[in-house]
C-alpha cells in the first residue's frame, strides 16, 4: 500500500488490512476504497443494481410523464402553433396526398365541422362542459386537470381546423395535432355511413385537443426536445418536434388514459346533441372489419385502430 505526500515522498507499507484498521480509525477512508468495500459486499451491489434498475423505471414511467406535462404548460401557443403547422407540413410530404373527396364533400364535412366547433366553444364558455378549469361534469363524472388544457385565444375559445387529406398508407385515420387541426382521411369519410359518425370521430379528436394529447405526447416521446424545453425553455426545439409528428402520431398509440378523456368528451357531446354513442362503436366495428383490428394491420393498412386502441369501453359499444 503505497502513500503519496507532497513533498514527492513516497511510503509503502506491506500489511494491508493494519493500514485498513487505521485508516477506518481516523475516518480517513477514500471514495474509491468505499466503492471497493460495496464491491466486495455483493449483496450491497446487488441492492445497488436493483435500485438503479427500479429508479430508472420510475423515472420513464412517472417522471417522464410529469416532467411533459410541465413543460406543455409553459409552452407559449406559438410553440403549439408551430408544432401544428411544422408538423401538418412533414405529414404532407411523407404520409398524405391531397383529398379525392369532391367540392360538395369537402364543403359539407367543413360546414359540419364548424358548426361543431362554435358550438363547443359556446359550451366551453358557459362551463356547460367538461373543460379545463371548469368543476367536475354531472354527465361523465371527469375532473378536468386545467394545467394540460389547451391553449386558448383571447376570447376564450379553443380554435379548430379541419384538414381533408387522402391517407394512403394510414388508411382510414383521423388525427389531432398540437395547434388545434384535425386531420382526417378520405378512406375514414367514405366508410362513414351517417354524418353522425364523422361527427362522434370529430368530438373525439377535438377531445385530444382540448387536453393536449398530442403535445404531451410528442414531449414524451422526443426526450431531449423535452430537456431542451424544461432546462431551458428553448422554443427552437419546437422544429424537432415538428419533424417528429408522422412517426410519433401515427406509429405511437395514446394511453388508455388519454383515450378515456377524449372518449368522455365526445361521449358527452354526443348525449348534448342527442346522437347514440353507438354511432362511434358503429364506425369503430366497420373499420375494424374493413381494415384489421387494434391488433395487427391487414393488407398493409393502418386503420384508426393503429393509433387508436379500442378499450374495453369501446368494444361494449
Amino acid at each position: 500500500r503505497r502513500f503519496h505526500f507532497n513533498d514527492g515522498a513516497v511510503c509503502e507499507i506491506a500489511d494491508n488490512d493494519l493500514v485498513d484498521q487505521w485508516l477506518t480509525h481516523l475516518g480517513a477512508h477514500s471514495a474509491e476504497h468505499r466503492i471497493f468495500q460495496l464491491e466486495r459486499r455483493w449483496r450491497y451491489a446487488l441492492a445497488a443494481l436493483v435500485l438503479t434498475i427500479a429508479g430508472s423505471w420510475g423515472f420513464i414511467r412517472y417522471g417522464v410523464p410529469a416532467t411533459a406535462d410541465y413543460a406543455a404548460r409553459v409552452l407559449p401557443r406559438s410553440v403549439d402553433l408551430a408544432i401544428g403547422k411544422g408538423g401538418l407540413e412533414a405529414m404532407d410530404r411523407f404520409l398524405f396526398e391531397p383529398t379525392q373527396l369532391s367540392m360538395a364533400q369537402q364543403a359539407k364535412l367543413h360546414t359540419q365541422f364548424a358548426a361543431m366547433a362554435r358550438d363547443m366553444n359556446t359550451l366551453h364558455a358557459s362551463c356547460e362542459f367538461s373543460v379545463p378549469g371548469c368543476p367536475q361534469n354531472s354527465t361523465t363524472g371527469v375532473s378536468i386537470d386545467a394545467h394540460n388544457a389547451q391553449r386558448t385565444t383571447h376570447n376564450g375559445e379553443v380554435q379548430l381546423r379541419l384538414e381533408l387529406r387522402r391517407g394512403g398508407a394510414v388508411g382510414p385515420n383521423a388525427f389531432a395535432l398540437p395547434s388545434g387541426i384535425i386531420v382526417m382521411t378520405d378512406e375514414l369519410v367514405e366508410l362513414a355511413e351517417h354524418p353522425e359518425e364523422i361527427e362522434s370521430v370529430l368530438a373525439h379528436e377535438a377531445g385530444h385537443i382540448v387536453h393536449r394529447h398530442s403535445l404531451r405526447m410528442l414531449l414524451q416521446s422526443s426526450a431531449s426536445a423535452l430537456l431542451m424545453f424544461t432546462l431551458l425553455g428553448d422554443v427552437s426545439s419546437a422544429s424537432a418536434l415538428a419533424a417528429s409528428v408522422p412517426t410519433v402520431l401515427v406509429q405511437a398509440k395514446h394511453s388508455r388514459d388519454f383515450e378515456r378523456e377524449a372518449d368522455a368528451y365526445s361521449f358527452e357531446w354526443l348525449d348534448r346533441k342527442e346522437i347514440p354513442r353507438r354511432r362511434f362503436g358503429d364506425l369503430l366495428k366497420r373499420i375494424e372489419k374493413e381494415h384489421g383490428g387494434a391488433d395487427g394491420n391487414e393488407g398493409g393498412v393502418m386503420s384508426y385502430f393503429s393509433s387508436h386502441p379500442q378499450t374495453d369501453e369501446r368494444s361494449q359499444l
